[in-house]
């Protein structure tokens, strides 16, 4: 497994985007916002932002791109203090338990502890959130809350 921090170029936020479009979106459908009608220009937008800034890796091996996280730097409403947040967090579902999402925590953390930053992970899962929280808290992360929708 390759872990690889990308270039902001238009060939890696394609290369992402197509990834983050066929894999995170297709399992995460999101109840009623349902990823089947991705807005491409806004995903654009967010994806060109995390590499423009903040980071993008991407964990590779030989079957493709195994997974991807961003980092920028955010801060709440309510404070001024900077924080790092994830724009993404994904491991294609084949992959996950093969330490490719560990390998990607790594080198986000790293980034944020280079720039003196705490690092923020935001959780959507549409499978099974609870073990997610597991593993960010045996990472060393603190649960601050979680995503929850009530369908309308």
């Amino acid at each position: 497994m390759e872990i690889e921090r990308l270039a902001a170029t238009e060939e890696n936020g394609l290369l992402v985007g197509t990834f983050l479009a066929q894999t995170f979106a297709q399992e995460h459908r999101f109840g009623t916002q349902a990823a089947t009608g991705i807005n491409t220009d806004r995903a654009w937008q967010h994806i060109w932002e995390m590499f423009t800034d903040g980071a993008v890796w991407i964990a590779r091996d030989d079957d493709g791109t195994a997974g991807s996280i961003s980092v920028c730097r955010k801060e709440l409403w309510w404070t001024d203090r900077p924080y790092l947040g994830d724009g993404w967090l994904y491991v294609r579902p084949e992959k996950r338990g093969f330490s490719t999402a560990m390998r990607l925590l790594d080198q986000a953390d790293a980034y944020a502890s280079e720039l003196g930053l705490p690092l923020v992970i935001n959780v959507l899962n549409s499978g099974k959130p609870e073990l997610v929280g597991k593993f960010l808290n045996r990472f060393g992360f603190t649960t601050l809350g979680g995503t929850y929708i009530k369908e309308r």
